[in-house]
C-alpha cells in the first residue's frame, strides 16, 4: 500500500528535477533546435503529419530524413499548445526526464532485489534497495551528462525512446514475476503493452532497435532464489514478439539511413573506442562535460584504437567470467554494451560523440555510488551514519551546482558559443556556430565578418562558415566581396542548400533573376522542405514575369505556417506584392513595421514594398 511516508522520497525526485531545471525553462532554442524546431514547418500544422510517417521528410538540415513520427509529432503538439515560445518545449522534456529517472529508480531497485551484487552478499533489504535506487534516480536526473535532454529541445527523442523502453521492460518484469499466478487476461495485456511500448519507442528513435537485447538480458538474470538462469524456451516464449518486432525494425532502419559517416566502418568503430573511455570519465568527472565534442578519428593502425579497444575487450571478459560471482558488476556492463550498440559500433553516423547517447547505457552505472554509501554505512557505528547521508547530499549538491552552471551558459546562444570557442578553441563546430551566431546579430556585424573571415581560414570547407561570412559580408554592406566569395566557392565545387540560396539573394539583387532561380533551384533539390527558399524562388519567377509559376508556387507556400522570423514573412509579403496581391502584401508589411528595425536597409525585402504601401 502506498503511504504518504513511502511517497515522499519519490516526490523529492520531483522537487530535485524543479530546482535543478527551474532556471532553463525560459533559455532561448540553441544548437540543433534551430532546424528541427525554428525552421521546421512541418511541426506548425496537422496536415502534413503522415510525412513524418514517411520518414524521408521530416524536418530541415541534418534532421532531414530521420524516421522519428513520434518524437516530431510531439514538437507538433507543443507547437499547437504554446507557439514558438521554448518554454513549453522545455516543460515536457523535464516532465519526461523525470519520469525516465522514476521509472529509471523503479526497475533498478527491482533489478537490485533479483540480481545480487556478489552470490555472497546477503540480499539487501526492501528499505535499502529503495534508499540506493532513489539516489540512482536522482544521480540520474542531476548529472551534468544528462542535462542535455532538458536544454536541448531536439533530445526528445531520446527521452521519449528510453520513456518507452522502461515502460517495456517493466511490462517484462510484471510478466515475469505473474507468470504462474496471473490470468491469461493479465498475461495478453503485459505483453500488448511489451510490444506497444517497443513500437511507440521505435517511433521515438532509432536506437529502440536494440530494446530486444536489454529485455533479453534482464530476463536472463537468475532471480535470488534461482540456481540457474531462465531457459530459453521460456525467455523466448514471453519474448518472440518483442524479438520479432526488433528485428524487422532494425532492417528497415538500416535499409533507409541517409546519414551514414564519411569514416566508414572499421575507422567509425576505431574511434569509438576511444570515445566509450571519453563517456566514462565524464560520468566519473562531471567537469569534463562540455558544449561540443570534435573528437579525434582513428584508424586500425593506431595506438590508441588497439590500446582503447583492448582494454574494452579486457572488460568484456572479466564481465562474463565474473557473471556468476559478480551478476550485477557483469549486468551493468552488458546493459551498457547493449545500449551503445547503434551508436558505438560498426554502424557509421556522422556525429561521432554525443553525451546523451550514454543516457539511459549508463543507468545501471548510478547504481554503484549508492552501493559505496550503503557499505560505508554498514561499517560505521549508528552515530556516525549521518556523515554518510551528508556526503551522498554533498554528491548531488556538486552535481546541481555543476548543472545550474551549464543552464546558465546555455541560457544565450553567445554565451554559449563563446564560452565553447574559449573551450575549444580547435573546434569547428565552436566556430561555426559562434560565427552563425555573430552574423545573426545586427549589433555585431562587424565582429562578425571578422570572426567569421579567422574561421573560415581555418576550415573553409565548413558549409555553415561558408554561408555565415556571405552574410556578414552582406550585413555590413560589402555585396561585392560576399559576391566574390560566393562565386568563387561554387567554382571550386562547393554545393550546399545555404550557399547556393546566398547566391541566389546576390544574384536577384544584382538584378540577375534568372541566375537566381538557377541557383535556388540547386538550393531546393539539396533541401526540398526549406520554405524559404520556395519564396525567394516564386520571387524571383515573378520578376522574370513567370507569373503563373510564381503563383503556383506562392499557393504553395502559403498552405504552410511559417517560422517566426521578420525576414522571412518580409519575403512572404514582398512575394504577394510581386504577384499582385498588393492588398494582402501590404496587411503583412503593416504587421511586421514594428519589427523590421533590426533588419538590412539594403535587404532585397524591402525594395519596393514600403513605398507601396504607403503610397496612397
Amino acid at each position: 500500500m502506498l503511504t504518504l511516508r513511502r511517497s515522499l522520497p519519490w516526490l523529492g525526485l520531483c522537487v530535485l528535477a524543479g530546482m535543478t531545471f527551474a532556471t532553463a525553462l525560459h533559455n532561448p532554442f540553441a544548437y540543433d533546435d534551430t532546424s528541427s524546431i525554428i525552421d521546421n514547418s512541418l511541426i506548425r500544422q496537422w496536415n502534413v503529419g503522415w510525412a513524418f510517417l514517411y520518414g524521408g521528410v521530416s524536418s530541415n538540415g541534418f534532421a532531414n530524413g530521420q524516421f522519428r513520427p513520434l518524437t516530431l509529432f510531439t514538437f507538433t503538439l507543443s507547437y499547437l499548445a504554446g507557439g514558438d515560445s521554448p518554454f513549453g518545449y522545455r516543460v515536457v522534456n523535464l516532465c519526461l526526464h523525470l519520469a525516465n529517472g522514476i521509472l529509471g529508480a523503479l526497475l533498478l531497485r527491482e533489478l537490485l532485489t533479483q540480481v545480487p551484487f556478489s552470490r555472497r552478499s546477503a540480499a539487501p533489504s526492501t528499505r535499502v534497495s529503495t534508499a540506493i535506487a532513489l539516489f540512482a534516480g536522482a544521480i540520474f536526473i542531476v548529472h551534468p551528462m544528462n542535462s542535455l535532454s532538458v536544454l536541448l529541445v531536439w533530445k526528445r527523442a531520446t527521452l521519449l525512446f528510453t520513456f518507452f523502453s522502461f515502460i517495456a521492460i517493466h511490462c517484462l518484469l510484471a510478466l515475469r514475476r505473474s507468470e504462474m499466478q496471473a490470468s491469461w487476461r493479465r498475461r495478453i495485456f503485459l505483453q500488448v503493452g511489451m510490444v506497444g511500448a517497443q513500437l511507440l519507442a521505435l517511433a521515438s528513435k532509432e536506437n529502440a532497435a536494440i530494446l530486444p537485447g536489454l529485455m533479453l538480458l534482464v530476463d536472463l538474470c537468475p532471480r535470488r532464489d534461482e540456481i540457474q538462469p531462465q531457459s530459453w524456451r521460456r525467455v523466448l516464449g514471453r519474448q518472440w514478439p518483442t524479438i520479432l518486432v526488433g528485428t524487422v525494425a532494425a532492417g528497415f532502419l538500416l535499409s533507409r539511413n541517409p546519414t551514414m559517416g564519411e569514416l566508414g566502418p572499421l575507422g567509425y568503430f576505431a574511434t569509438q573506442m576511444q570515445i566509450i573511455w571519453e563517456y566514462l570519465a565524464m560520468a566519473a568527472a562531471p567537469q569534463l562535460v562540455g558544449t561540443v565534442y570534435d573528437s579525434t578519428t582513428r584508424s586500425g593502425r593506431d595506438p590508441i584504437f588497439w590500446l582503447a579497444g583492448l582494454a574494452l575487450l579486457g572488460v568484456a571478459i572479466f564481465a562474463f567470467a565474473m557473471r556468476r560471482r559478480l551478476p550485477f558488476v557483469a549486468f551493468t556492463v552488458f546493459w551498457a554494451a547493449i545500449a551503445l550498440a547503434p551508436t558505438c559500433s560498426l554502424i557509421s553516423i556522422p556525429l561521432l560523440k554525443d553525451e546523451d547517447r550514454v543516457y539511459q547505457a549508463f543507468l545501471p552505472l548510478w547504481v554503484f555510488p549508492g552501493l559505496f554509501l550503503h557499505w560505508l554505512a554498514s561499517r560505521f557505528p549508528a552515530r556516525a551514519k549521518p556523515i554518510v547521508a551528508i556526503l551522498g547530499g554533498s554528491v548531488l549538491l556538486g552535481l546541481l551546482g555543476m548543472t545550474l552552471v551549464r543552464a546558465t551558459v546555455w541560457s544565450d546562444p553567445e554565451i554559449l558559443w563563446s564560452t565553447a570557442v574559449r573551450e575549444h578553441p580547435s573546434s569547428r563546430t565552436a566556430a561555426a556556430n559562434y560565427c552563425s551566431t555573430l552574423a545573426s546579430k545586427p549589433e555585431r556585424r562587424q565582429q562578425a565578418v571578422a570572426f567569421c573571415q579567422y574561421a573560415f581560414a581555418r576550415y573553409p570547407q565548413d558549409t555553415v562558415l561558408q554561408f555565415c561570412l556571405a552574410a556578414a559580408y552582406v550585413q555590413v554592406g560589402a555585396v561585392q566581396e560576399a559576391i566574390t566569395h560566393v562565386t568563387k566557392l561554387i567554382k571550386e565545387g562547393a554545393a550546399s542548400h545555404l550557399l547556393f540560396r546566398m547566391a541566389g539573394h546576390l544574384a536577384f539583387a544584382s538584378g540577375h533573376a534568372e541566375e537566381a532561380i538557377d541557383y535556388y533551384r540547386r538550393a531546393l533539390s539539396l533541401e526540398p522542405t526549406n520554405i524559404e527558399t520556395a519564396i525567394y524562388l516564386a520571387r524571383a519567377y515573378a520578376e522574370r514575369r513567370r507569373l503563373d509559376e510564381a503563383t503556383l508556387l506562392a499557393i504553395q507556400v502559403d498552405r504552410w505556417v511559417l517560422p517566426h522570423r521578420p525576414h522571412l514573412r518580409l519575403a512572404q509579403a514582398n512575394l504577394h506584392r510581386a504577384i499582385g496581391w498588393k492588398q494582402r502584401a501590404c496587411a503583412e508589411y503593416s504587421e511586421l513595421s514594428s519589427q523590421l528595425d533590426d533588419l538590412p536597409k539594403t535587404g532585397l525585402d524591402r525594395r519596393g514594398l514600403e513605398e507601396d504601401c504607403r503610397a496612397p
